[in-house]
């Protein structure tokens, strides 16, 4: 299981490689330099529905969506910005197609990011 690092007090996320499954992992591949104050959430799950793991972060109240591209040059896609405000957030399939969609707070109102395959779209 590779791991993904975040702190409120770090202004990186970083990956870091499992090489070999008994606990030797590579160096620290950047995934984004967030800046001060660091991350306030970090959550890591296939959020595309094509089994790599994505990350999606909370950063000065705004919830970024970073989508695994495993390409060496660019393994992360620039981020997705869900336009959501902080607070309670749940990610599951909401509408059965398989695909973990994200339900979260936009405003004063719930939001639900409808899972495209491809990003989010609200729903």
């Amino acid at each position: 299981m590779d791991i993904v690092s975040a702190s409120t007090f770090s202004n990186n996320v970083v990956w870091f490689e499992n090489l070999n499954g008994q606990g030797e992992y590579g160096d620290p591949r950047l995934i984004v330099d967030v800046g001060w104050f660091g991350v306030d959430y970090l959550y890591v799950a296939d959020l595309d529905g094509d089994i790599d793991p994505d990350v999606l972060i909370l950063k000065d109240l705004e919830y970024l969506l970073f989508s695994n591209l495993l390409k060496p040059s660019s393994f992360f896609s620039e981020p997705q910005n869900l336009q959501m405000t902080a607070g309670s957030l749940i990610i599951m399939d909401l509408n059965g197609d398989e695909l973990p969609d994200i339900l979260g707070q936009i405003g004063q109102n719930v939001g639900w990011f409808e899972n495209t395959s491809g990003g989010f779209r609200i729903g």
